[in-house]
């Protein structure tokens, strides 16, 4: 409530959360302009959107965020044809949201543009919605660790094998990527017996 979020979060949790809100506005843009292909045989599509598309133009300011969705977060930085992009090339640019804040802002635009299509079309709405939340709940025998103190139990495990691999290879195991990716990772030395 008026703090900064950074403040709250870890800055890996954090990285990963506005990565998630590109991918979720992203995803808002593609499903928005389907919608809008309904608009010439539909009056209701086309004032609904006339009246949210405030929301939607906030999020245009942005022209790399699709390309970013696509070469950076869901592809290995690759272009269509294949070319390398790195991911900053982008967000240099100036093409694509670099602050926390821009990202909680966009989502929120989400969230006012969908509520406003809901509102029109409540009924439509309310007659899919046992539809989207019936399974909500994840299966009691799913597969993995359930609860965040089990974690660094399976951490030990998986290091332990990885470092029972790595020994043979003879690389170095306390050089600078494994300094880096313990600290990027604030992995506890303890759970990770190879660095």
């Amino acid at each position: 409530k008026g703090g900064d979020i950074t403040n709250v979060l870890d800055n890996n949790l954090l990285f990963s959360l506005m990565n998630e809100a590109k991918l979720i506005v992203s995803k808002f843009l593609e499903v928005w302009e389907q919608f809008g292909s309904l608009g010439p045989s539909d009056a209701r599509v086309r004032e609904i959107r006339r009246i949210a598309q405030p929301a939607a133009d906030r999020i245009k300011i942005w022209p790399g965020l699709r390309r970013f969705r696509s070469n950076i977060l869901a592809h290995p930085y690759l272009t269509t044809s294949g070319k390398f992009i790195g991911p900053w090339d982008l967000l240099d640019k100036g093409d694509v949201p670099t602050y926390h804040a821009e990202g909680i802002l966009l989502l929120q635009c989400v969230h006012a543009a969908t509520m406003t299509v809901l509102l029109e079309f409540e009924a439509e709405y309310l007659g899919v919605l046992p539809l989207l939340t019936g399974h909500m709940d994840p299966p009691d025998a799913a597969p993995g660790i359930s609860k965040g103190p089990e974690i660094s139990g399976e951490l030990k495990r998986i290091y332990a094998g990885i470092d029972a691999n790595l020994r043979p290879r003879g690389l170095n195991l306390r050089g600078p990527v494994a300094n880096e990716f313990s600290l990027a990772n604030k992995v506890n030395p303890e759970d990770r017996p190879f660095v």
